[in-house]
């Protein structure tokens, strides 16, 4: 798999950022720090995995709340050209795979990444953090990958096999202490040899061992018997001695119980009864003075409410009138904009007034009676006058003219007709239609026919003028008796007399437009001073000072039926809750009553005079009740110590007691006792010596086991020692052919990591080892030495991990396909020999692989320039070191 480029929509301190040019072989990566490499890097194994969400530890290179994603645009020799694009967060990031035309998710992506994240991570993507540690040599995936085979013989392991011969050799055989055959025979074997020798010894003395232990035993008994009598009196003792002290205690206890005073008649249980007699009159005392004071609080808030009723039983007018207020502003506002304007329209109409002359005025121009009607007659009359007066110009114009000259230009005018319908109607026919053309050369033939006869007709009739004339004459006097009749000037022509109308008519409009403003005017004032007349009756019903302002007192008053009703409000809760508080101290005052009786009651019936005497009444019977229950308790303590069940008699010899007497008895049987005990443990212990001598003596056949069981001892013992010698020698065989293993058979990965390590190094370490007991690994130094890899220094450990990996990367595409290796400033550390010995070997390395290294030093950087590699500079870096 090659990395040809990839585009970054969003990730880290990238955005919308592409880069091109990779390819295979080595790929040098060159910035300085900060400039995004270890992220770029970070890409790319992301892109090819998973992205990380908010809840994970690791960065989720997200900035700006963007979600990261971009796209890998890669090459296989097995499908060619894909892509890979991932994006969010969710789940790892939705996946989108396209190879061959073909779009898919995950599934296409398993196929093409025959690794898991870990095992890139650890093996193919590394940064110099990474290099240092050499966990993923134990990673369960590598293992059983490149580790299945190698260090052993088959089936059969070596290491076990060893650690099998070790537990049977400590099986066979350990120090004393542990659980082992041979050890636990040759302890059994002396414990025979001991115990025969033992009882041997004893054989002779047994008939004398006999005759003593009968002697000890009569002894012993007698002892015991002796002693059990002296328990028995000391036990007696004990009890008279434990009763006397009871039963001198009860004897006091009833003669106390004697000399106290009688209160039978004391109630039971009667100083709980008392607290809670009294602890209720309390109660009900402070809960009646609460009441009191309470009510003598509301009756004082009442009398300090003022009331209102005036305002209230007028509420209903002050709200409407409250409610009308908003309007009767408007229409105040109105009746000023009114004003304005009807002085504004006065000016207007005595200005147009003035313009239509001295006998016009507002009177005339509301008994001016023109309209349409008149204005169409005049307008009828002004064409008749028109035209008769065209008609008369005509005739007069045909009189002067020469008839001859006429018929000429009849003639010419016709044949000018014809020619001018023709070339029209050819037009028309070109540019819309064949039948719109020939009805224009028709219409303009047909007029010069008309007008040609019209033409004659004139020419003929000039003696009939005199006609046109009276008509004229008749007209314009029926004009002038008409404007007359209306009001307006005889001598007016249509034209003027239409003029004139228009401005008397504009007139009459601004008239109307007057009398509509001063009617409304009107009716604003009715509706205003309604409104005053409202507030002022109000206003005086109510006994108040007319405000300048109605609106305003209108508001006062509504803030003062506001201000009524919430005192009416509380005055009617004041009422409401007066009478509760009265009900309620009625009831605490007969509460306080019944508890107060029950109290006297109490004492009464107890026969004490108050409460102190009650009390010491109460003390007196719990001092009864406590000398009762302890005369109880001492007849039972007496009662208990009466061992043979005679009471009487028990008490009698009680009587007889003395204390100092029992003491100097106590005394003198807990001696005999003492002494007795002596003898018979002396005795006991003689007893148990002589009958296990006789025992062991009696038990003469178990020597004879006991030969036996030795005899078998020993015999086991010599074939155990034979066998632990057999695997002693096997053992030693064993290390030898493992150490030989690991020198000669190890898995492909410790070859070629080897091989790699001993280039780096230049010799100077010649072979790496993994110990078959722990899998640890160890190096070869060409001194002979064997290291551990916590014992190398920085660099070289860097080297040697660097190289294990390489080793695994060469086993592992043995059986897979390749994987583009990244490796992030993983020569930092390494001298410069060994760094220039690392680019030759990686250049080696990176046939047919691809290597993408990120790099910070122009050094470096310089070395792979030298050895051919694809060098990408990133940022500012000039990527060269002159």
């Amino acid at each position: 798999m090659i990395i040809k480029g990839f585009h970054i929509d969003n990730f880290g301190i990238f955005k919308d950022h592409d880069i091109d040019g990779l390819k295979p072989g080595i790929n040098v990566i060159c910035g300085n720090n900060e400039s995004g490499k270890t992220t770029l890097g970070e890409f790319i194994k992301r892109t090819l995995f998973k992205h990380y969400d908010r809840r994970s530890s690791h960065n989720t290179y997200a900035i700006d709340g963007a979600s990261p994603g971009g796209s890998l645009f890669c090459f296989d020799r097995s499908c060619g050209d894909f892509t890979i694009t991932r994006a969010g967060t969710r789940n790892g990031g939705s996946v989108t795979v396209i190879r061959d035309g073909e779009t898919g998710g995950t599934e296409i992506l398993n196929e093409l990444l025959p690794l898991s994240e870990y095992f890139y991570r650890n093996i193919y993507a590394i940064t110099i953090e990474e290099l240092h540690s050499a966990d993923f040599m134990n990673n369960e995936e590598l293992r059983s990958r490149l580790f299945s085979a190698g260090l052993e013989t088959g089936t059969v392991s070596l290491t076990q096999l060893r650690k099998d011969l070790n537990g049977e050799m400590d099986e066979l055989f350990k120090r004393a202490g542990e659980k082992n055959r041979m050890y636990k025979l040759g302890e059994r074997a002396n414990e025979l040899k001991a115990a025969i020798s033992e009882v041997e010894a004893m054989i002779a003395n047994a008939d004398k061992i006999r005759g003593e232990l009968d002697d000890v035993v009569k002894v012993a008994a007698a002892a015991g018997s002796g002693l059990n009598t002296l328990r028995l009196e000391l036990a007696q003792l004990e009890q008279k001695k434990g009763a006397y002290e009871a039963w001198v205690q009860l004897n006091m206890m009833r003669d106390k119980l004697a000399s106290m005073p009688d209160v039978s008649t004391f109630p039971v249980d009667g100083v709980a009864r008392l607290v809670e007699l009294k602890s209720a009159v309390r109660h009900a005392s402070e809960l009646h003075e609460k009441n009191r004071a309470q009510c003598a609080k509301i009756s004082v808030l009442l009398d300090n409410l003022p009331m209102d009723d005036a305002i209230l039983d007028e509420s209903e007018d002050i709200i409407a009138l409250y409610r009308d207020i908003q309007s009767h502003r408007e229409r105040l506002r109105r009746q000023e904009k009114l004003s304005s304007d009807i002085r504004e329209l006065q000016n207007e109409l005595a200005h147009s007034l003035s313009s239509l002359g001295n006998g016009w005025n507002e009177s005339s121009i509301a008994e001016f009676k023109g309209g349409k009607l008149l204005r169409e007659r005049i307008r009828d009359l002004g064409d008749r006058i028109s035209g008769l007066e065209r008609e008369q110009e005509t005739a007069r114009a045909v009189a002067n003219a020469s008839r001859s000259g006429n018929d000429d230009s009849s003639r010419i005018l016709k044949w000018l007709a014809g020619i001018i319908a023709i070339i029209g109607g050819g037009v028309v026919m070109l540019m819309w239609s064949l039948t719109e053309g020939i009805i224009v050369i028709l219409a303009v033939l047909v007029y010069s026919l008309i007008t040609s006869r019209n033409k004659v007709k004139v020419n003929g009739s000039g003696e009939n003028s005199a006609p046109i004339e009276s008509g004229l004459n008749k007209a314009q006097e029926e004009l002038a008796l008409l404007l007359e009749h209306n009001g307006l000037q005889r001598d007016l022509a249509s034209g003027g007399a239409l003029i004139f109308l228009d401005e008397v008519e504009a007139c009459t409009g601004l008239f109307n437009r007057l009398n509509r403003m001063r009617t409304e005017h009107g009716e604003l004032e009715v509706v205003v001073n309604a409104f005053c007349g409202k507030y002022e009756k109000l206003c005086g019903r109510l006994k108040r000072e007319i405000s300048g302002d109605p609106a305003v007192g209108a508001e006062m008053l509504y803030e003062a039926l506001t201000k009524a009703r919430e005192e009416n409000l509380k005055r009617q809760s004041a009422r409401e809750n007066l009478v509760q508080v009265r009900t309620d101290l009625d009831a605490s005052e007969k509460q306080l009553e019944q508890a107060s009786l029950e109290l006297a009651e109490l004492l009464k019936g107890a026969k004490a005079e108050d409460e102190d005497e009650f009390r010491k009444l109460a003390d007196v019977v719990a001092d009864r009740e406590a000398v009762k229950d302890r005369i109880t308790a001492l007849d039972s303590a007496v009662r208990s110590r009466c061992a043979d069940g005679d009471y009487d008699s028990f008490v009698l010899q009680l009587r007889e007691f003395s204390p100092d007497s029992a003491m100097i008895l106590e005394q003198e049987i807990n001696e005999k006792i003492a002494a007795s005990e002596r003898e018979l443990e002396l005795v006991n212990r003689n007893i148990g010596t002589l009958q296990e001598q006789l025992r062991s003596i009696e038990d003469n056949p178990q020597i004879e086991k006991d030969r036996t069981e030795l005899d078998s001892c020993l015999k086991q013992l010599h074939q155990l020692s034979r066998e632990w010698t057999r695997l002693r020698v096997a053992l030693h065989l064993l290390d030898a052919a493992i150490a030989r293993y690991e020198r000669e058979r190890r898995p492909g990965v410790i070859d070629a990591a080897a091989k790699y390590f001993r280039e780096l190094t230049d010799g100077a370490y010649v072979d790496i080892l993994q110990k078959l007991e722990d899998d640890t690994i160890v190096v070869n130094a060409a001194d002979g030495s064997v290291r551990q890899v916590d014992e190398l220094s920085r660099g070289t450990r860097e080297e040697l991990l660097l190289c294990l990996r390489l080793g695994v990367v060469t086993e592992f595409e043995k059986n897979s396909g390749s994987m583009p290796l990244i490796l992030d400033d993983v020569l930092v550390d390494f001298d410069n020999p060994r760094r220039e010995t690392a680019v030759k070997m990686l250049t080696e390395f990176a046939s047919g692989r691809q290597l993408i290294i990120m790099s910070c030093h122009r050094e470096t950087v310089e070395l792979y320039r030298q050895s051919g590699a694809n060098i990408i500079p990133f940022g500012t870096f000039s990527g060269s070191s002159r």
